[in-house]
């Protein structure tokens, strides 16, 4: 029963980290520790995206209100953000829908969506107060000479060497069956 406390313990780790680097992007001060509370207005998010770029999301979205904003407003705003996650080069796969966060339906995917915001960020070099999540990879390109290429055609995959040598002594065929004339 100890992994499934580890997975909400390590959720709840990384939805304080996303939680932490949208407040320093966004400079919104609100209280920490109540992820959906804090960022299901979307306000927040669509003022840290317009700091990693700006003009990814409608200026009037990323403002604050001194009004309470109703459901609707709180999801357009959400809308919002997911079109410029878009248009920021975040893949459609990794990116959240509207009712995982407003609805509180799936906040790990909201999770994995500023994970992958971040990561998006740190490849095209943009500035950020830190880095969370992951990091995709980058390019290992690799120059080989002809006789290196020449050498590699001719070489025998260790997969078809084999790996266990088998006695094909005392009556056994290559494969470790005994042979039937061979019967002691």
């Amino acid at each position: 029963m100890a992994a499934p406390a580890k997975k909400a313990q390590d959720l709840n780790a990384r939805m304080d980290n996303c939680e932490k680097w949208v407040k320093a992007l966004s400079g919104l001060a609100y209280k920490e520790g109540d992820f959906h509370g804090n960022l299901e207005s979307g306000v927040a998010l669509c003022m840290a995206i317009n700091k990693l770029k700006a003009g990814m999301v409608q200026d009037k979205y990323a403002k604050a209100q001194a009004k309470k904003l109703n459901a609707f407003q709180k999801r357009e705003r959400i809308a919002a953000f997911i079109e410029g996650c878009k248009k920021f080069g975040v893949n459609q796969a990794d990116i959240f829908m509207v009712e995982d966060l407003f609805m509180k339906n799936n906040l790990k995917q909201v999770v994995i969506t500023l994970e992958n915001l971040s990561a998006t960020a740190s490849k095209n070099n943009i500035q950020q107060p830190f880095e969370i999540g992951i990091q995709y990879a980058t390019a290992n390109k690799r120059q080989f000479s002809k006789e290196q290429m020449q050498k590699a055609k001719n070489a025998i995959p260790a997969m078809n060497k084999g790996s266990v040598k088998v006695d094909q002594g005392g009556g056994l065929d290559s494969h470790g069956i005994i042979l039937q004339g061979n019967k002691k």
